[in-house]
């Protein structure tokens, strides 16, 4: 049995090496050297963390300046369930990955979320009973309503993709665009129909963010990312804000989006990043607004840890998750929480998830030999 699963993680590694091979020919002049130099590192740490091709580059793991010790510190995505499903079982994963279950299930704990007016798609439903899953019920339901101020998004996790933002109502069956234009309900109906790989939509009420944050931009919530664990207790492990542009419908990173590691004792944002070409960049200023990112104090910071931790103890099952808060005008708000979540906080804080006290997590459950093949 042994030597099965040998095998069978070597054949894993290889067929991700051989695909690596074209990341690398296409990248490698983005940031000089021979392009099977850049191969054949990565590769080392793939077989020791599991850095694919994109990681290397996003986290800057090309870099001459960082030393070897440093990069061992890195994690990357490839067969990062092999570290996660020890501790975060597969028979819980459906809680955080359909929003609407997490969502009603932390309302129910008593912890703040958006308010979800229902789903629409094949199971649709609205929060007063009514069936959502046809446009012409969806169309019946919207008017008589007569909501707006809506946040629109696929319910399985999309980085962005899928998403619509509606402000104030401006006449019956229209409303604002943000972050700007206006959209009428055809469009909405048409929306969903342009992408049908996206069967089912949440639909809740749209957040504002904190007057503080609202200054680089006015219309999009901005999240932070915060990962932590459950042992005996919550523990706090690394954390990023990310601060949309003023044109951007949603502050993911994947979308172009600035992002800025946040000290964990006093909330207080570090250097900012955005990512270009898939590598992330070093960025002082937020573009759209101007504003200096470093030393941004974030508002009502203990109540987001105090958050975290309240809400890590209602699902102490899943042993590590990566919150998603925002940082609303009426307190901090939960969004979701994902148990295979990316690592790019990484990207932003320019350091590993080893170096930090997650690595004390993961040795304690011997998860640190899961993550490749442990060359420490």
């Amino acid at each position: 049995m042994i030597i099965i699963k040998f095998v069978s993680r070597s054949l894993s590694l290889l067929r991700q090496a051989v695909h690596d091979v074209n990341v690398h020919k296409q990248k490698h002049s983005l940031v000089g050297g021979k392009w099977y130099q850049h191969w054949w590192q990565q590769c080392k740490l793939m077989f020791a963390n599991g850095i694919t091709a994109d990681d290397y580059y996003l986290y800057g793991l090309f870099r001459p300046e960082v030393s070897w010790a440093e990069k061992l510190t890195y994690m990357g995505c490839h067969e990062r369930w092999r570290w996660v499903a020890p501790v975060s079982p597969e028979h819980y994963k459906f809680l955080t990955e359909n929003k609407l279950i997490f969502s009603h299930y932390l309302h129910a704990s008593q912890i703040p979320v958006a308010r979800v007016y229902g789903t629409y798609g094949p199971k649709g439903l609205s929060d007063d009973g009514q069936l959502l899953r046809t446009p012409q019920q969806f169309e019946k339901w919207l008017m008589q309503r007569d909501l707006d101020n809506l946040f629109i998004k696929p319910v399985a996790g999309t980085r962005g993709v899928g998403v619509l933002s509606l402000g104030e109502k401006i006449e019956p069956g229209r409303w604002q665009k943000l972050p700007q234009g206006e959209i009428s309900l055809p469009e909405i109906l048409a929306h969903f129909q342009a992408q049908p790989h996206l069967d089912t939509y949440l639909i809740e009420e749209r957040l504002n963010p904190h007057q503080a944050l609202a200054k680089f931009a006015p219309n999009v919530l901005h999240t932070a990312r915060i990962i932590s664990s459950y042992d005996e207790d919550v523990c706090i492990h690394a954390a990023m804000m990310r601060l949309a542009s003023a044109d951007q419908v949603a502050d993911n990173t994947s979308l172009g989006n600035m992002s800025a590691a946040i000290e964990l004792a006093t909330g207080r944002l570090q250097h900012g990043s955005v990512r270009h070409n898939g590598i992330a960049q070093p960025q002082a200023i937020h573009e759209s607004s101007g504003l200096a990112v470093e030393g941004f104090q974030l508002p009502d910071w203990q109540e987001t840890l105090s958050l975290v931790h309240r809400a890590s103890r209602c699902v102490h099952f899943n042993g590590v998750l990566a919150w998603d808060v925002a940082l609303t005008d009426k307190g901090p708000v939960v969004i979701e929480a994902n148990s295979l979540f990316d690592l790019h906080w990484q990207a932003t804080a320019s350091r590993g998830l080893l170096s930090t006290t997650l690595y004390d997590y993961m040795c304690k459950h011997h998860l640190e030999k899961r993550i490749g093949f442990h060359l420490h």
